[in-house]
């Protein structure tokens, strides 16, 4: 049975991932996916890779810091079309919001993390994309949910 599991587990393609790297509490990197093209092992490897060599907002993790960087893993559901996105939960639905070439997304745990609700998570998602905070509202942008498990090492 648990070999049963664990090819099950290594042939998801439908599930995307984001890894985020701490040191303490300093971020190091946060990547990942909602539309993965591989296995969700092979996709939580990539990710990993890139949080710590290739997020563009923080110098790449050197080799003295492994030590002390503990990794988390959101594995993410599909994405949902939302189409009444003020009714989505805090906490319990992360945002992809994408407006021509311009896309964003935020994990379900920052707007818990941040206290905001639903309306300032969706303007916090716009402005991370690079929009106007009220870009959500517009009929040619597209919201999208998710769902995540969120699975955090223990801190070194």
């Amino acid at each position: 049975p648990g070999t049963q599991i664990k090819g099950k587990i290594r042939n998801l393609t439908s599930y995307g991932a984001f890894v985020t790297l701490f040191k303490q509490d300093e971020l190091r990197g946060c990547i990942g996916t909602c539309t993965p093209s591989q296995s969700l092992r092979d996709t939580i490897v990539e990710m990993t890779e890139a949080a710590a060599t290739r997020d563009p907002r923080m110098k790449p993790v050197r080799a003295d810091e492994l030590e002390r960087i503990h990794i988390d893993i959101s594995v993410l559901s599909q994405l949902a079309t939302a189409t009444e996105p003020l009714s989505l939960a805090v906490g319990r639905h992360g945002l992809h919001i994408a407006h021509g070439r311009k896309r964003a997304v935020l994990l379900p745990q920052v707007a818990v993390e941040y206290a905001w609700d639903m309306r300032k998570f969706l303007e916090a998602t716009c402005v991370k994309a690079d929009l106007p905070k009220d870009a959500w509202s517009w009929a040619d942008t597209v919201v999208s949910s998710f769902t995540a498990l969120c699975i955090k090492e223990e801190e070194k």
